[in-house]
């Protein structure tokens, strides 16, 4: 059992980690944050899943294979998927920094279904999209960081250290599924990355978080990407992208200047 000083202190102890980590000290921490780490790791354990062997989990790439072939009638286009070795996550070598991975280091993101799947990727109206269906091949051992959803307010004095908790994993879940600009990534990936290799070290196969593009969906993380095998795949063509949106409570309206 931890110390009573390894409990978390505040609803904003999350935020403020990230603050340190992005404008601080990025691969050392001090004994404050070492502390706030040990503390997640021991919550973590309420928060472990197993995500089943044989189960099906989705994976969509923007673009299809067209080709072009002819005969006495002409030539004639056919539209296939893009090949499985573009399906599934790329080589080590090949690996863009993203939500959970760092440069130069692999992870298979997969979607709990293929609607999640395709928002995922912020495809246009009229795009295409090759979705692989990717069969889990050994039981993983994940941690689910989309059971916590109610963030409290940080000046709450009269917080439970359950509720504080709670908070703290609410807030590290809306990091994980929290869509960031293009510009933005480098710096935003910084504190989800970090959890994440600690949570592989830890012995943890992968995480799973909600999606912010998917009310119903699940986005999945896993460290091994051969942990699972493209049984299949097909083509969609989005038909339509629908944002629905409602004014400020407090607007700002501009003034003429005179």
């Amino acid at each position: 059992m931890l110390e009573k000083n390894n409990f978390f202190e505040s609803p904003s102890e999350w935020q403020n980690f990230t603050d340190y980590l992005i404008k601080e000290n990025r691969y050392v921490l001090n004994e404050r944050w070492q502390r706030f780490i040990q503390s997640i790791l021991h919550t973590s354990k309420k928060r472990k899943s197993i995500l089943k062997a044989g189960q099906i989990l989705a994976r969509a790439r923007i673009g299809i294979n067209a080709v072009e072939t002819e005969d006495e009638e002409g030539s004639h286009y056919f539209e296939y998927p893009l090949p499985p070795d573009q399906m599934g996550a790329p080589p080590n070598k090949a690996a863009t920094a993203g939500r959970l991975n760092p440069s130069g280091i692999s992870y298979l993101y997969v979607s709990s279904d293929e609607e999640t799947a395709i928002a995922e990727v912020r495809p246009w109206r009229r795009a295409d999209i090759s979705v692989g269906y990717f069969e889990i091949l050994n039981d993983q051992r994940i941690v689910d960081l989309s059971k916590d959803q109610r963030e409290w307010i940080a000046f709450d004095e009269n917080l439970t250290p359950d509720q504080i908790e709670e908070s703290i994993w609410a807030s590290i879940n809306r990091t994980f599924s929290q869509p960031v600009s293009p510009q933005d990534q480098p710096l935003h990936y910084v504190p989800s990355q970090y959890l994440a290799e600690v949570f592989k070290l830890q012995g943890f196969d992968g995480v799973v978080y909600r999606s912010a593009l998917n009310n119903n969906g699940f986005n999945i993380v896993l460290f091994n990407t051969n942990c699972a095998t493209l049984k299949n795949w097909q083509i969609f063509n989005v038909t339509d992208v629908e944002y629905k949106f409602g004014k400020s409570a407090r607007p700002l309206l501009c003034k003429d200047e005179k």
